[in-house]
This record gives C-alpha cells, sequence and structure tokens, in this order.
C-alpha cells in the first residue's frame, strides 16, 4: 500500500505522520553562510573606518 507523504518537520529531517517515512535534508546548513556575511560586512565597516581616519 502507498502513502501520499504528509511530512512533520524536525530538527535536521521530515518525518511522514502516516507511515513514519523519514526525509532527510540534503542542502547545506545555513549558519556558515550568514557567518561569512557578518564576517564581509563587519571587514568593510573596519575597513571605512580605518580609510576615513587615515583621509581625515
Amino acid at each position: 500500500m502507498t502513502c501520499i507523504h504528509t511530512f512533520k518537520n524536525k530538527e535536521n529531517h521530515m518525518v511522514c505522520s502516516k507511515c513514519g517515512h523519514i526525509r532527510e535534508f540534503t542542502k547545506p546548513s545555513v549558519k556558515p553562510k550568514i557567518l561569512l556575511i557578518g564576517l564581509l560586512i563587519s571587514v568593510m565597516i573596519v575597513g571605512g573606518i580605518v580609510t576615513l581616519s587615515f583621509f581625515s
């Protein structure tokens, strides 16, 4: 018998509420991207401050 899966979100996977089928997420985590963007922004801000203080 086939099941039309109705998934519920868990931490890093989804579980079908009818048959218990588990679908794991294969996409990469978002946290490293957020850290990278934060690092870039902070470097740009510090660079801007240093440049302004150097020329003024």
